[in-house]
């Protein structure tokens, strides 16, 4: 999406009540069913036994599952490089994060992340944590 288009503004206006309702309402209803509820009237994919502990952006990029704990901001979008003849450019990714996750971390854009995985912060890539010890994940990004 070019940044100077009609679509741009319509994303930025809900961008910023969205961040307004965080600040206000959100702060208060953050890991409580409520948050849930308001994702999924929002568009996102997420199973009701989710725990969301931090707050989700583009809403209907985003599909979680069941088990899983969001401990850390999830945004699907990036600004692109500038062209010349249009601008610069907002691009949006899909992010699945499987069954039974814990999410303390960055996920990067594009990202399906598979079950059981324990996404610690600070590590470029996901450690799988499992009663035998510790294996590499599913991390797939295209």
């Amino acid at each position: 999406m070019v940044v100077y288009s009609t679509a741009y503004l319509r994303w930025w206006f809900m961008d910023r009540l969205v961040h307004l309702w965080e600040q206000w309402v959100g702060a208060f209803i953050v890991d409580t069913p409520l948050i849930w509820i308001f994702c999924r009237l929002m568009g996102g994919k997420i199973h009701p036994r989710t725990q969301i502990k931090a707050f989700i952006r583009e809403f209907d990029v985003v599909t979680i599952g069941e088990g899983s704990e969001i401990k850390y901001p999830i945004r699907c979008r990036r600004f692109g490089p500038w062209r010349d003849t249009k601008g610069p450019t907002l691009r949006f990714r899909r992010i699945k994060v499987g069954d039974g996750c814990v999410v303390e971390g960055v996920v990067g854009l594009g990202s399906e992340i598979g079950e059981s995985v324990h996404l610690d912060k600070g590590w470029d890539r996901p450690i799988l944590w499992n009663v035998g010890g510790m294996r590499e994940s599913k991390l797939h990004c295209w």
